[in-house]
């Protein structure tokens, strides 16, 4: 079959930068072909540019429905595709929480319209769910949280945590953890809010769930703070993933104050030095946004008032691809992470820049970097904690090889993106001579 759209690039395919030419089926918006030299016409061509697959975000909150204020659908897909990411995956505590079928559904046909890149829901469960494998396999997973957290006051109990993920498993679907111990005071400073929220309370959660798991469970440890919480889940046979707040920031940014209040905390220097090095020496397999805006006037309220979260989709890949050039980290492990890890974790033919996979990718110019400004943002809080870092700039961006980001403006529509279908996770590696 001839490719009826060429693209000439040097692009990241199969783990390195190749000048390749890339052929689509921009009918079926699939990847037909990459070889050094392909027929066809039209010919797209990106002089000084790098071409790279588009970002799979499994960890973002959307805040639709429930708190139009901060984000909905719309703008926080936007934003998604102004940052290179073209598929995203939102957390169930929106307002009502998504622990029925009757409330995915609506949720699902709510959002539909407003999507600019591909996107799935995850589900919880709660007291008040009742058809747990019905409400599972609708979703991408399930969400599991072992601390209260944004719209989750309470967690549940031990048993409660051991028949979910038996739920999970026979539904065979993922499940995302939220690993924490219930916090034990109340914080006002960011120090207070890691001790409250201890990272040694981090590893015990996951160590818990271990415990507690079937031997079939597929779990993700969603932003692990540590290398030694990664560690913890590899060792259940688990993936980890970690956010850009977590992999830059610590408990000694006093100047944001609450702005950098996030469940789980910042850690000291130390331990997030500790976790970039296991995120480069790939201990950490995935990268996430943990994408949870809030309002400025809610975040400038005293420390113990302010809601946990920060903005981050549309700043996660700008800034780790360029943290990473001057870090003298490979791009590829970037890409890796953000991309082609999450891609293969939720089964779905994306991240990766090869035959049959979607036509998602974006170009930008490592050498040309911007910093980064809040208002410039899309997301309606209008706020970064990485406010005037520098950052890559998503130059173009296709989904299903068509244009949705040119000259870093948005020119796709919403309602463009498709709803991902869950798939079958990978299974957990039980770890020689365990029970």
């Amino acid at each position: 079959m001839r490719p009826d759209l060429v693209l000439e690039a040097k692009a990241w395919v199969r783990g390195a930068f190749q000048d390749v030419e890339i052929g689509l089926d921009h009918e079926a918006g699939k990847i037909l072909a990459i070889k050094r030299n392909l027929p066809g016409t039209p010919r797209t061509r990106f002089p000084g540019k790098l071409l790279v697959p588009s970002g799979v975000d499994l960890h973002v909150h959307l805040r639709d429905p429930g708190s139009p204020a901060k984000e909905d659908f719309r703008s926080g897909t936007l934003g998604a595709a102004l940052g290179g990411v073209g598929t995203v995956l939102d957390m169930p505590n929106t307002d009502p929480v998504v622990d029925r079928l009757s409330r995915f559904e609506e949720k699902r046909d709510r959002v539909a319209s407003k999507a600019c890149v591909d996107w799935g829901l995850w589900s919880t469960f709660t007291p008040q769910t009742t058809r747990h494998l019905d409400l599972a396999m609708q979703s991408v997973g399930v969400k599991l949280y072992l601390a209260p957290t944004t719209g989750i006051p309470e967690a549940g109990t031990a048993q409660d945590l051991s028949q979910r993920l038996l739920f999970a498993a026979k539904a065979d679907r993922l499940v995302a953890l939220h690993a924490e111990t219930p916090p034990t005071r109340p914080p006002a400073t960011l120090v207070e809010h890691d001790a409250s929220r201890p990272a040694q309370g981090e590893v015990a959660a996951i160590e818990a769930a271990a415990r507690a798991a079937p031997a079939d469970a597929a779990v993700h440890v969603c932003h692990a703070t540590t290398a030694q919480a990664a560690r913890a889940a590899s060792k259940a046979g688990w993936s980890a993933g970690a956010t850009p707040h977590h992999l830059l920031l610590a408990n000694d940014a006093t100047s944001l104050g609450a702005f950098a209040k996030v469940n789980p905390p910042l850690r000291p220097v130390a331990e997030r030095d500790g976790l970039w090095h296991a995120f480069a020496g790939g201990e950490v397999p995935i990268l996430e946004s943990d994408h949870a805006p809030h309002t400025r006037e809610e975040k400038g309220r005293p420390f113990t008032e302010a809601p946990a979260g920060v903005p981050g989709v549309e700043t996660m890949l700008p800034l780790l691809l360029h943290e990473a050039r001057t870090r003298g980290l490979d791009a590829g492990r970037v890409l890796e992470a953000a991309c082609a890890a999450p891609g293969r974790l939720l089964g779905l033919p994306k991240g990766q820049i090869e035959p049959g996979y979607d036509a998602d990718f974006f170009a930008y110019d490592p050498r040309a970097p911007r910093k980064l400004r809040g208002s410039d943002l899309q997301s309606r809080c209008g706020w970064t904690p990485f406010e005037g870092r520098e950052a890559i700039v998503v130059a173009a961006h296709y989904l299903h090889g068509d244009l949705v980001v040119e000259g870093g403006r948005f020119v796709g529509r919403a309602g463009r993106g498709r709803m991902v279908r869950a798939q079958s996770p990978p299974k957990r590696r039980v770890p020689e001579g365990a029970a």
